[in-house]
């Protein structure tokens, strides 16, 4: 299904960026929907450590200890790294040249680079799962660009999955993922056009 640009999100979209005095293009985060994702994993968290506390408070050696000793055990670094995730998240740059995420602001994403730039998740929302996807023509000069072992690991399975290793969490900025989408592809045609 091909998505096209329409003017009534590109204009919504565009009002609640911020422009700086270079010409930038500054998509901001949300700070009531990075707190309202770091409670809901707080609560789950939580809910593991209620299964624990009964399973002590009742002597019970049974399934809800267990079961929640290992979900502690095993959501805890990842709730951590989760809310860390969350609230790295400053939003997006878009400059005359290139693209930043300002959660990693050493990944600069040229726009001579970009081939397309693709919705991943609902359309219609802007669930935990929308992303968006940005498909280079170089992919394997970007994986290498990640200092992090971690990240280079996360970009390479992006890459195999996907088939770029490039995407931005857009569940936490301002703009919707339609929104943010039209920004982005509005600014990838003006170069492609020659306009820039």
């Amino acid at each position: 299904m091909k998505v096209e640009i329409t003017e009534k999100d590109l204009q919504s979209g565009l009002s609640k960026c911020a422009v700086t005095e270079d010409g930038d293009i500054m998509i901001p985060a949300c700070r009531k929907k990075q707190t309202f994702y770091t409670l809901q994993l707080l609560g789950y968290w939580g809910f593991c450590m209620m299964l624990v506390f009964i399973g002590c408070v009742h002597n019970e050696t049974g399934i809800p200890l267990i079961l929640g000793v290992i979900l502690i055990a095993c959501s805890s670094p990842l709730c951590l790294f989760a809310i860390y995730r969350i609230w790295a998240n400053k939003g997006i740059a878009i400059s005359d040249n290139w693209i930043i995420e300002l959660s990693d602001p050493k990944i600069r994403i040229l726009w001579e680079d970009i081939a397309n730039i693709l919705c991943f998740g609902p359309h219609d929302n802007n669930g935990p799962t929308s992303c968006l996807l940005i498909a280079v023509k170089n992919p394997e000069e970007y994986i290498f660009k990640y200092r992090s072992i971690f990240r280079r690991f996360w970009a390479k399975k992006n890459y195999n999955f996907c088939g770029t290793p490039l995407y931005m969490h857009t569940a936490y900025l301002k703009c919707n993922i339609s929104e943010t989408w039209c920004i982005l592809q509005n600014e990838l045609d003006k170069r492609k056009q020659g306009g820039l």
